[in-house]
């Protein structure tokens, strides 16, 4: 959550800098970061603009994020949203996507353009009732679609908006063609669907349009900034600020979608400002696992593992034994050293929570198929269990498959001391109903 709050004040901060100083008054900007890996920037008519954490993952520098914001700031001057809504009304006869709450969205929105607060309650009126008009605008906006004029527009708006501010609008360009590199074809049918701006051209159609810009309308001011004062690209810090958000998608995007080559640039990339976090090392080792198809990729996998658990010194991450444990039994077999970590995950995660994992009933079984068949936390056994159905829930954990009658036997007083527990707490023996009745 913290690093969420950073990234929105900067954003904040670039777009505020990006804002023309001519808008009106009327029109407030805000920028906002929504959790979710999937890149997607938006724009309200009203001026909210909207980043997820998806598409500054892959922002690379203060120059890019101001284009980014700049293109957006040109569809809330331009009033292309607002252009999207009203076309999105006028065919509400026809297909009820919007319904009555858009109707009332843009009936505010209009009159607040026409007659300021007085003219967006009225607007609204006329609109009909807003009970969740916040969500139906911001999914109508997101899924409206701009022309390729508007998106031009906006892309020049964008540049000559950075280019003021002193940033490098041929990080636009630069920014468009990595975004298709990294996706590519496989851009609009992936589980990560590559969204940004709504219905754009093709990344590389725009890259191509951007760097016609650059070398035709924006050529002499662009040289001429050059000759002068320079442009930047941004600060060195931005990639220090960004790496936890780097580290973060990478790490969800492995675990959900397929595209574990963008989740391993992701989380290199974090690396180069965070050598030593054991998270992001977990989380590269995993990934690593995930894709290796040699022992010497698994081995530099496993590595990975081992020095996150080694730079994990508070000790609040105690998943990583887990992993280990399964990487060590599946690589050489060596069942007491993979127990061993299993045990330590256990330990650790009541540290740090207090409470057995919710995992426990598989790490008790790969305990036994690791050769443990008695290993317990201590004040987690039997003879410590503070409630009768934990006691009852302890039973589940002894083995199903007896190979000595003293085995089953054990397994028989270990279910009667639940069922005699449990019947403690209701103030003595459950008695068949039928059979007190007679």
């Amino acid at each position: 959550m913290m690093q969420v709050r950073v990234l929105a004040l900067a954003a904040a901060l670039t777009g505020a800098m990006t804002v023309p100083p001519e808008t009106p008054a009327s029109t407030t900007f805000s920028f906002r970061i929504v959790q979710d890996i999937y890149p997607n920037a938006s724009a309200l008519p009203d001026g909210r603009i909207y980043l997820t954490t998806g598409m500054l993952a892959h922002v690379e520098n203060e120059a890019q994020l101001a284009m980014v914001l700049g293109h957006e700031i040109g569809h809330v001057t331009e009033e292309h949203a607002l252009e999207s809504l009203r076309r999105q009304r006028s065919g509400q006869r026809r297909n009820k996507i919007i319904g009555a709450t858009a109707g009332a969205a843009l009936g505010g929105l209009l009159g607040g353009k026409k007659g300021g607060g007085a003219g967006a309650v009225q607007g609204a009126a006329a609109g009909t009732a807003a009970g969740v008009l916040v969500a139906a605008v911001i999914n109508s906006v997101i899924r409206s679609r701009y022309s390729r004029e508007q998106e031009k527009a906006a892309d020049r708006i964008g540049a000559d908006l950075a280019l003021k501010r002193g940033f490098d609008p041929e990080q636009a360009a630069r920014f468009w063609e990595m975004q298709h590199e990294r996706f590519g074809r496989r851009s609009l049918s992936t589980r990560i669907e590559h969204s940004l701006f709504g219905s754009h051209p093709r990344d590389r159609v725009r890259a191509e349009g951007v760097r016609e810009l650059l070398a035709g309308d924006l050529k002499a001011a662009i040289d001429e900034r050059r000759a002068g004062d320079g442009l930047s690209t941004g600060t060195p810090r931005f990639g220090s600020v960004i790496s936890g958000l780097m580290r973060d998608t990478g790490a969800v995007m492995a675990e959900r979608s397929d595209r574990h080559d963008l989740a391993i640039g992701l989380l290199e990339k974090a690396r180069k400002h965070r050598p030593n976090d054991p998270r992001l090392l977990w989380a590269l080792g995993r990934t690593y696992r995930m894709v290796a198809r040699s022992e010497e990729k698994r081995a530099e996998a496993d590595s990975l593992l081992a020095m996150a658990a080694a730079q994990d010194k508070r000790r609040i991450y105690p998943a990583i034994h887990r992993d280990i444990a399964y990487a060590v039994a599946s690589q050489s077999e060596d069942y007491a050293s993979a127990a061993g970590h299993l045990r330590k995950y256990v330990l650790g995660h009541i540290g740090v929570h207090g409470r057995l994992p919710s995992d426990i009933d598989d790490a008790y079984d790969k305990l036994v198929l690791f050769g443990d068949n008695e290993w317990v936390p201590p004040g987690f056994g039997w003879e410590a269990a503070p409630q009768p159905l934990q006691a009852a829930s302890a039973a589940r954990h002894h083995p199903t498959v007896w190979h000595t009658p003293a085995d089953l036997a054990a397994y028989d007083a270990a279910l009667q001391a639940s069922t005699q527990q449990i019947e403690n707490s209701f103030g003595g023996p459950l008695v068949d109903q039928q059979a007190d009745s007679e």
